[in-house]
């Protein structure tokens, strides 16, 4: 059946095809040139679409309709910051279950001290586990500040100049809290 219908069409198509156009006659007067003809206009110059996210300088030219902006590296500092977390929050929980266990509350250098308090126990391992937790807690720490402190060229488009909002501490008079503060916005 689909067979047919194919076949059909493909029939219908190709005698519409083979029948010959004719020209007609043109029955309209012939246009005479004019002497003050303007000259065509210039084609419009192709303004290319930029993205709407920042993205990474890799050198060259900036394109128009954008500008350079220096950025913390937020991958750096994001891995680094969720790291250090986890392991200080895990810090934190084992001091709130396990009383003297306080030194663990003290980021990168409290389980490097309690490792050392425990030495002289049977388990080498707990020693060595803890003394990892310091030095991986400090690698995270030093991957949170790098990535803050050192900041790469970002090239931002213009049209994302808009709204920013900073939350910004405040003091007034007697008067003490935080201020939101709102750029780029007009009536």
């Amino acid at each position: 059946m689909i067979a047919v219908a194919v076949l059909s069409c493909t029939l219908a198509s190709t005698s519409t095809w083979s029948t010959p156009v004719r020209a007609e006659p043109s029955t309209q007067p012939a246009a005479t040139p004019t002497a003050t003809a303007a000259p065509p206009a210039p084609a419009p110059v192709p303004r290319l679409a930029l993205p709407r996210r920042p993205w990474r300088y890799e050198g060259g030219a900036v394109p128009p309709g954008a500008h350079l902006e220096m950025k913390p590296q937020r991958g750096l500092a994001s891995a680094g910051g969720i790291v250090f977390g986890i392991l200080h929050v895990a810090m934190l929980v084992a001091v709130a279950v396990e009383p003297g266990t306080w030194p663990l509350a003290i980021p990168v250098a409290g389980p490097i001290a309690f490792g050392a308090m425990v030495a002289g126990g049977p388990d080498l391992w707990v020693t060595a586990a803890f003394v990892g937790v310091g030095v991986i807690q400090g690698g995270a720490l030093a991957m949170l500040i790098t990535g803050l402190v050192m900041k790469r060229p970002y090239v931002v488009p213009d049209a994302l100049g808009g709204v920013r909002f900073s939350v910004l501490p405040a003091a007034g008079g007697a008067d003490v809290g935080l201020s939101l503060r709102v750029d780029g916005f007009s009536f």
